[in-house]
């Protein structure tokens, strides 16, 4: 009873006044009027897509003020259904190096989002600028020294700032969606809204995805351009499907595991035929992982011999032949310990080559984000642009997020925490293996659902030690003085 009315007043309590409403109704109210000149003066020279999207901007900025929930509904969906726009590339004509500065819709939301959610936050007075997690220290620490260390490379002339700098804003902007969401949950039941958004989107993903199996050579996600990346959305699916299968875990009858496996097997074809053999390294670890950490963990061995008779009876050549490619002689190819190693897997083997000299050269503080140039993979790509010090950091933040994690399963008294928690342990597993072999900590399609996952661990750790510090307070002087007295 004491966490059910602990929890009604967490609800209450984060429910702007009416007071504050009628406040932000008039600050709404002011900037529609003084914007709606400015938009018109712009409509009358430029072009159609650009009022359209100066128009948007406006409108999702009288959405926050009206409501923070919906404006996440907005992330969410944006996350993966959003186009990209590249307005620089790096040195190669990979798809990985033309990643190299793209902007996308998302971005553009994030920064619109954060902004209106100052101005909501100086208007309803509902919530501090950053609520104290255990998180705060390990980014502010490991984006101060990324920035530092951009700086200082290109003032050595090893990098060009602005490309380094717009990294280093990335960053950023991924860890913005942690604060933003720590902020503004303050209810399960905005969690298991936001964890069902995510699981849509993600189902929509698998959806289009398959629908470019029988044109693609590989599938990959939705508006990426001329140039796809499959092993992103191979990663974005390995963290989604981590989420189901901890729903499917926790799943109360036959109609709700129906529905999960459902989910997860839509999931598991476009992952499939994306050919991205690092995320199915990554799908492995973390599947091992959510057994390891279902109490149900029956349906998983059950799901797992279903499939291995299927592989057996009917084996799908092409991923067969796709699994063992690594070993094939190639244009590009090289030889290491008396193996043949095609160009992809040679090409992350070079970067810890890289990584070495680049320590060689500095080892403390490394070259500077992007001073080493492109190197597909996550851990070589840390050593060589932060050094030893920034890869202490890097490693600090990585423990700290898997102990948010393990900290909510350990004192997580209802459902939806243990699913959160399993889920978001899983996944991060698989992305840490998926790391192995691409850039996963620096992918915008990855990052922005794991730091959203990870805000709402955060959310529901900081809304467990409210309602027992709730629990443990002694109750209010009128509560106790109108309690029947016992005569001495």
């Amino acid at each position: 009873m004491a966490f059910t009315t602990a929890t009604a007043t967490s609800r209450l309590e984060s429910r702007p006044p009416r007071r504050s409403r009628l406040q932000a109704n008039i600050v709404g109210l002011t900037l529609v009027v003084l914007l709606a000149p400015v938009v018109a003066l712009i409509a009358s020279s430029a072009e159609v897509i650009v009022v359209a999207g100066i128009a948007a901007a406006i409108a999702l900025l009288l959405v926050v003020l009206w409501s923070a929930e919906a404006t996440f509904y907005v992330l969410v969906f944006s996350m993966l259904l959003s186009p990209e726009f590249i307005v620089g590339d790096l040195a190669g004509t990979s798809a990985t190096a033309v990643r190299g500065i793209t902007l996308r819709l998302d971005d553009c939301v994030i920064v619109i989002i954060a902004l209106a959610w100052l101005v909501r936050l100086a208007v309803y007075k509902e919530a501090a600028l950053f609520r104290r997690t255990p998180l705060n220290g390990p980014i502010i620490a490991y984006l101060g020294f990324s920035a530092l260390v951009t700086l200082f490379g290109a003032l050595m002339g090893r990098l060009n700032l602005m490309t380094g700098s717009f990294y280093v804003l990335k960053y950023v902007e991924y860890t913005v969606i942690y604060f933003l969401v720590v902020n503004y949950v303050r209810d399960r039941d905005q969690i298991r809204r936001l964890l069902y958004a995510a699981l849509v989107t993600a189902v929509i993903i698998a959806v289009i995805g398959m629908s470019q199996i029988p044109f693609a050579a590989r599938v990959s996600a939705p508006f990426e351009g001329e140039h796809g990346e499959p092993n992103t959305l191979g990663g974005y699916l390995v963290l989604m499907m981590a989420l189901s299968l901890a729903f499917l875990g926790a799943a109360k009858n036959g109609a709700e595991r129906s529905r999960w496996v459902l989910a997860t097997c839509l999931m598991m074809v476009p992952l499939a035929f994306t050919y991205s053999r690092t995320s199915w390294l990554a799908f492995c670890a973390m599947l091992i992982a959510t057994i390891a950490l279902s109490r149900r963990k029956a349906i998983f061995f059950l799901l797992i011999s279903v499939f291995l008779v299927l592989m057996v009876v009917s084996p799908p050549e092409a991923l067969i032949e796709r699994a063992t490619y690594t070993l094939s002689a190639q244009r590009g190819s090289i030889e290491f310990l008396g193996y043949t190693i095609e160009p992809s897997a040679a090409a992350r083997l070079e970067a810890w080559v890289i990584a070495a000299t680049s320590l060689i050269q500095y080892p403390l503080t490394g070259a500077g984000v992007t001073g080493a140039g492109l190197i597909d993979a996550q851990y070589p790509r840390v050593i060589a642009e932060s050094g030893l010090i920034g890869f202490a950091l890097f490693i600090w933040l990585i423990i700290r997020l898997a102990g948010t994690g393990f900290r909510l399963r350990r004192v997580s008294t209802t459902r939806i925490e243990t699913i959160l928690a399993n889920g978001f342990i899983a996944g991060l597993i698989g992305i840490l293996v998926h790391g192995i072999g691409a850039n996963t900590f620096i992918i915008v399609r990855i990052m922005e659902p794991m730091w959203l996952l990870a805000g709402l661990v955060g959310a529901a750790l900081l809304l467990r030690e409210e309602e027992d510090s709730t629990v443990g307070a002694p109750a209010p002087i009128d509560a106790r003085l109108s309690a029947p007295q016992i005569a001495s």
